[in-house]
């Protein structure tokens, strides 16, 4: 412990009393105004509540499987975290790929996923996937590429591009 201190007093933190200098104070100071990461991400996000929302209200109101269509706000915060870290859409991507699935999926709800289950789901092995990402991928070829799209191809469901 003694050969910690005299450390911390050859670098100028602590004086012969062992109290803290200047320099010591300064720099437990800027150790606590240091904001843990998850804090830190928390409030990169906070300005994410009324693309949240508007993800919400796309899904149809009612149960499908024994859950509602739409999942609540606190539980699709942290899968939009997982989305946005491990895929390279933007929000107007999110919102257009959403809307183009409901609409593909309106006409009979039974295979509808969860708007939480929509963003990420894990399959039997574990793996997590995103029909969002999917989804996503059309709508940004299509944006990437508006000659490619072909007028006689339903765009509307996932499974019929070719």
């Amino acid at each position: 412990m003694k050969i910690e201190l005299m450390r911390l007093q050859d670098k100028g933190l602590l004086d012969v009393s062992f109290a803290l200098t200047v320099t010591g104070k300064s720099i437990l100071q800027e150790c606590k105004n240091l904001e843990s990461p998850k804090k830190k991400k928390a409030a990169e996000h906070s300005d994410w509540t009324e693309q949240i929302e508007t993800y919400r209200q796309i899904f149809p109101t009612g149960h499908g499987s024994g859950k509602a269509f739409r999942s609540p706000v606190r539980e699709l915060l942290p899968r939009f975290e997982w989305f946005f870290d491990n895929h390279p859409f933007n929000w107007d991507v999110v919102l257009e790929a959403t809307r183009r699935y409901v609409k593909a999926k309106q006409d009979d709800l039974t295979y509808m996923r969860t708007s939480a289950y929509f963003i990420k789901k894990q399959d039997v092995s574990k793996t997590e996937i995103s029909d969002l990402a999917h989804w996503c991928e059309l709508v940004q070829q299509e944006l990437d590429n508006p000659d490619s799209v072909k007028p006689d191809i339903d765009y509307s469901g996932l499974y019929k591009v070719v």
